[in-house]
């Protein structure tokens, strides 16, 4: 006879909150947030770079795609990233977002968490006060 216990209160996501005064702001506080989950940031140097561009319809899902593509482009290149210069551009009706991540390649001492995924669970743009404040969490 099989036995087992359901055990409530343990997650593997963690959360975050950004905030900016525009998509740009919020984007560059959203990539820092993460990547301070990812790494120690502080202690990141900026000598390599990445560009990651993504576009899409509405500023939520921009967004969402914006952080889901720099997890993969962490592992793809191997690097931690520290520094984040976005541009948000609109074509058509159609928002093109491009980051110039600035970083290093990975290492043991500078790791924090491994973040395997960008969740939709609970993912929220919303616009109060003339700010935009994000909350996001992380499949860990």
């Amino acid at each position: 006879m099989a036995v087992f216990h359901i055990i409530d209160g343990i997650t593997s996501d963690m959360g975050f909150e950004a905030e900016g005064k525009n998509l740009k702001e919020i984007a560059e506080a959203s990539a820092k947030a993460l990547f301070s989950i990812i790494c120690d940031i502080s202690k990141v140097s900026k000598n390599k770079k990445a560009v990651v561009e993504v576009n899409g319809n509405e500023p939520e899902m921009l967004l969402f795609d914006f952080l889901s593509r720099l997890v993969a482009e962490s592992d793809i290149n191997d690097m931690f990233f520290s520094g984040f210069d976005v541009s948000i551009d609109e074509k058509e009706g159609l928002l093109i977002l491009k980051c110039n991540c600035y970083g290093e390649e990975r290492s043991r001492e500078k790791s924090g968490a491994m973040v395997k995924a960008v969740t939709l669970h609970q993912f929220k743009l919303t616009k109060e006060n003339e700010k935009y404040l994000l909350r996001a969490y992380v499949d860990i």
